[in-house]
C-alpha cells in the first residue's frame, strides 16, 4: 500500500490533542453522604455495574483513537499500486514473405534485414525495462524463434536473430506469410499473459491493424517491375502467348523481352515491346500471336505459326528493388512422345482413330504416335509405351508398357487369366460395373455399354480386379499394380456398341492417365504449391534451384516447391526412352506488389485485458470512519442516557 498524500498522516497529531483534552477533562469528585437504607441499597447496586462501565470507557477510548487514525489515513489518500511484473511483454512477429526481399537501390539491405536490425534494438529496450520477448517468424508455416525470453536469455535471442539473416541459411521465404497461423501462435503467449503487446514488422500497410502494433520497414524509394504470370494457349492450331505485367512504387516504361526457343522443332523467335505504365493502370496484359507478327529482321523475328516450342524465356529490362519476379521460363510447348503399337488380325479404325483424336485435342498431355502392324508382319515386344493386341494374341507379352488385350483368342503364357467358352445372345446384353470403383471407370456409365458376344473368363490371378461384368461373368479385367500394366477386354468391338458411345474415348483416356501418366499436370506453379508427380519408369530424378537433387520412386508422389526457378525432371520410361521435362515456379503475384495495402490485419482471438488501475482506498477509510463514529455515538448514548 502506498500514500498519494503522505502529509495527511500529520492528522495523527490529533491523537496528542485528544490525549491533552482527555487529561484536562474535569472529573466528578467522590463524596461520602449519609443516607437512608434505600440510598445505600442503590449505591450497592451501582457498584455492581462498575466493571461494565470500565469496559465501555475502554471501548470509547479505542473508538476515538481509531476515528482520528482513519481520518488521518483518508487525508493521506492511500492506494494499492497495480502489479508491474508482467506488464512489459512483447510478442514480435517478423513477416518473412517474398516482398520482404525488397532491397534498397544498391541491391542490399532488404526489408527483412532492416526488420531484424530493428528487432535487435527493440529486444534490448524491452529486456532493459525488465520485460520478456517472444519472436515469431511468419512464413507459410509460422514458428517461434524464441518464446518468453527475459534477461537471462538475452544473448540467445540476439544469436537466433542473427541466424535469420545468415547468408548460408537466409530465412526470408519466397512465399506468402500465413498471418492467421502466426496470430494463433501469439495467442499461446497471450494465454499466459493477456497484457502482452503484439508487434508486427512488415512492409505491408494495413488500414485497420486492430490492436496489433505495425512497424513498417519499407523505404519510400523502393519500386518493383514484375512479371505476374504468363501462359501459352493454342488458338487455331498455333500458340498465343499472354503475359501479365505490373509496376509498383513509380510510373515507368516497362521494357518486355521474350525469346522462344525450339520453335517448330528448331530455331528461335524473339519479341520485345515497351509499355508506359502508370500506377492507376493496375496490371497490363500483352498478347503475342499471329496478329502481332513482326517483320523478319535481324533483331526481331516473326512470331507467327508457332505450333510447338521447347521453352520461352521472358524478362523485363530493369534493375528494381525486387529481382525474383523480373524473369521467368514458360515450358510445355513440346508434349512428351507417347508411342503406341496396334496389332490386330482383323483391324478396325476405332482404336487408331480415338488415339489420334486424343493426341489432337488442345489439352492433350501427349504427342501420340500410333504404329499399326498388320499380318504377316510380326509385332515388336519392346520399345513402346502402349501395346494393343486385338483378336490374335502374341506368344510373348511385353513388359515395358501398358498391354491391352482385346477379344483374346487365347490367354498368353504368364498373363494371369484363363478363358472359357464364348457366350452369344440374340439381343443386347448391357454391362454392369465392378464391386470396386477402379480409376479406369471414372466418368463412365457402364450401363450404356452393351455386347452381343463375349468370352467367359473362368479364373484370374490376384493381380487383376474385374471392372465390368456381363451376366455375372467378369468381362473386363484391370491390373491393380502399376508395375504390372495389363487390361483384358473379353469382347470384340464388332459385337458391342462401345465404339459408338462416349464411354469409349473416356475409357482409353483413363487407361493412359492411370498406366502411362503425365509427369506433371501443369508447367507453371507458385511457391508453396504442392506438385503432384508421376513417372513412366521406375524412378524420377528432380533437379532444381539451390542445388536441389531428389529421386522419387513411389508414385504418384508430391513435392512442396519453396524456391522460384526452373525444375528439371528426368526419367527413363519403361519403353527405354529418356524423357526430360521442366516446370517453372514463380513467386505469388500478390508478393510482387511491394506497395500492398490490406484492409484488415488478422488479430489474435484472445481478448486484451485492460491495464489494472491503482486501487484507491480513500472510500474504505471513509467507510471505516463512519462506522467508528456510529459506534462512538452508541457508546456515548449508553454512558449518559
Amino acid at each position: 500500500m502506498s500514500w498519494l498524500t503522505p502529509l495527511g498522516l500529520l492528522g495523527l497529531l490529533g491523537l496528542i490533542v485528544w490525549l491533552i483534552i482527555y487529561i484536562i477533562k474535569p472529573n466528578f469528585q467522590r463524596k461520602i453522604i449519609s443516607t437512608t437504607y434505600v440510598w445505600k441499597r442503590s449505591l450497592k447496586f451501582r457498584k455492581k455495574r462498575i466493571p461494565m462501565n470500565k469496559l465501555r470507557s475502554i471501548l470509547l477510548i479505542i473508538c476515538q483513537i481509531l476515528t482520528i487514525s482513519a481520518l488521518s489515513a483518508a487525508l493521506a489518500q492511500p492506494f494499492i499500486a497495480a502489479a508491474e511484473e508482467e506488464k512489459n511483454e512483447k510478442i514480435i512477429i517478423l513477416d518473412a514473405s517474398a516482398d520482404m526481399l525488397t532491397a534498397l537501390e544498391d541491391g542490399t539491405n532488404t526489408r527483412f534485414d532492416r526488420a531484424v536490425t530493428q528487432i535487435h534494438e527493440y529486444v534490448d529496450q524491452v529486456i532493459a525495462e525488465g520485460g520478456r520477448v517472444s519472436v515469431i517468424l511468419a512464413t507459410n508455416t509460422p514458428e517461434f524463434i524464441v518464446q518468453r525470453a527475459g534477461e537471462e536469455f538475452k544473448g540467445a535471442v540476439h544469436e537466433k536473430l542473427d541466424m535469420l539473416i545468415d547468408p548460408n541459411d537466409y530465412r526470408c521465404t519466397y512465399g506468402v506469410a500465413n498471418m492467421e497461423e502466426a496470430m494463433k501462435l501469439a495467442e499461446t503467449v497471450l494465454l499466459e499473459n493477456p497484457k502482452a503487446e503484439v508487434v508486427l514488422y512488415t512492409g505491408t500497410t494495413y488500414t485497420d491493424p486492430g490492436k496489433v502494433t505495425v512497424v513498417d520497414v519499407s523505404d519510400m524509394n523502393e519500386w518493383n517491375c514484375a512479371i505476374l504470370g504468363a501462359k501459352a494457349v493454342i488458338v487455331e492450331n498455333f500458340y498465343e502467348f499472354t503475359i501479365d505485367l505490373a509496376c509498383y512504387g513509380r510510373d515507368s516504361a516497362i521494357n518486355l523481352y521474350m525469346d522462344v526457343y525450339g520453335v517448330n522443332g528448331g530455331g528461335t523467335r524473339s519479341f520485345n515491346e515497351s509499355v508506359l505504365y502508370t500506377q492507376e493502370m493496375g496490371s497490363v496484359t500483352l498478347t503475342f500471336g499471329n496478329d502481332q507478327a513482326r517483320a523478319d529482321t535481324e533483331d526481331n523475328y516473326i512470331l507467327a505459326d508457332i505450333y510447338s516450342y521447347e521453352y520461352a524465356y521472358i524478362r523485363v529490362g530493369h534493375d528494381d528493388s525486387l529481382q525474383c519476379d523480373n524473369n521467368m521460363y514458360l515450358y510445355g510447348g513440346t508434349k512428351p512422345e507417347l508411342k503406341i503399337q496396334y496389332y490386330s488380325s482383323l483391324p478396325n479404325p476405332f482404336y487408331s482413330g480415338v488415339l489420334r483424336a486424343l493426341g489432337d485435342t488442345v489439352d492433350s498431355d501427349w504427342d501420340i504416335h500410333v504404329k499399326e502392324v498388320r499380318n504377316p508382319d510380326v509385332p515388336e515386344d519392346s520399345g513402346y509405351d502402349v501395346y494393343i493386341y486385338e483378336h490374335t494374341m502374341p506368344e510373348k507379352l511385353p513388359t515395358d508398357g501398358l498391354v491391352l488385350l482385346v477379344n483374346p483368342d487365347q490367354a498368353p503364357n504368364g498373363s494371369g487369366f484363363y478363358l472359357g467358352n464364348r457366350f452369344a445372345s440374340q439381343s443386347e446384353l448391357f454391362l454392369e460395373g465392378g464391386e470396386e470403383q477402379h480409376p479406369l471407370m471414372d466418368g463412365l456409365d457402364v450401363s450404356n455399354i452393351s455386347v452381343t458376344m463375349f468370352t467367359k473368363i473362368n479364373n484370374y490371378s490376384g493381380d487383376f480386379v474385374p471392372v465390368m461384368y456381363c451376366q455375372g461373368y467378369p468381362i473386363m479385367l484391370a491390373s491393380t499394380s502399376k508395375e504390372y500394366k495389363m487390361v483384358v477386354m473379353a469382347f470384340s468391338l464388332n459385337y458391342s456398341n462401345l465404339p459408338l458411345v462416349k464411354e469409349f474415348p473416356t475409357m482409353i483416356l483413363n487407361m493412359l492417365n492411370y498406366y502411362v501418366p503425365s509427369t506433371v499436370q501443369d508447367h507453371l506453379y507458385e511457391v508453396d504449391d504442392i506438385v503432384t508427380l508421376n513417372a513412366r519408369g521406375p524412378e524420377l530424378m528432380i533437379e532444381g534451384p539451390e542445388n536441389l537433387k531428389l529421386t522419387m520412386k513411389n508414385f504418384p508422389g508430391t513435392m512442396h516447391v519453396t524456391v522460384p526457378g526452373s525444375y528439371t525432371m528426368t526419367q527413363t520410361a519403361l519403353s527405354g526412352e529418356y524423357v526430360v521435362e521442366n516446370i517453372y515456379v514463380k513467386i505469388p503475384a500478390v508478393e510482387s506488389n511491394i506497395r500492398l495495402v490490406e484492409d484488415v490485419l488478422e488479430n489474435p482471438e484472445i481478448e486484451y485485458v485492460e491495464e489494472d488501475m491503482d486501487k484507491d482506498l480513500v472510500f474504505y477509510c471513509a467507510l471505516i470512519l463512519v462506522v467508528l463514529l456510529f459506534c462512538e455515538w452508541l457508546l456515548q448514548l449508553k454512558e449518559y442516557f
